[in-house]
């Protein structure tokens, strides 16, 4: 039987992926955007919450601009609000500790922290630059 968090996730990702009651975009580094709610936003990811609660011009605009990594990096980071998944892999897991850390994702955080150490333990006799 699915569980009642995975069902739901799953449904805002086709209400999201079909441009559903959407009401923010947004703009990536590469110029690309991505619908988005920010409802979901707010709930998932507290940077969010500070930037659209907190007055700033972005809680006013239907369009936000966001720099702080790649777009590759920005578009898993969505992925994952609406998912709850996400692929670590040894080329992107620095900058999804800069990007958790940024957007005070813990979980992810931690997440990545446990595949460096795997990582690390994996390579014999190696020495991994952090």
């Amino acid at each position: 039987m699915a569980s009642h968090p995975k069902t739901l996730l799953t449904s805002l990702q086709k209400i999201r992926d079909n441009g559903l009651m959407t009401d923010v975009t947004l703009k990536l580094p590469d110029d690309s955007t991505i619908l988005c709610h920010k409802l979901i936003l707010i709930a998932a990811i507290p940077y969010f919450e500070a930037m659209f609660q907190s007055g700033l011009k972005e809680s006013q605009e239907q369009e936000v601009e966001l720099k702080f990594s790649d777009a590759d990096t920005i578009r898993m980071l969505v992925e994952y609000i609406y998912s709850n998944e996400i692929e670590i892999t040894e080329d992107n897991v620095e900058t999804l500790v800069d990007a958790s850390e940024l957007l005070l994702l813990n979980d992810l955080k931690i997440s990545c922290e446990d595949f460096f150490v795997e990582y690390t333990l994996s390579i014999e006799g190696e020495s991994v630059k952090w």
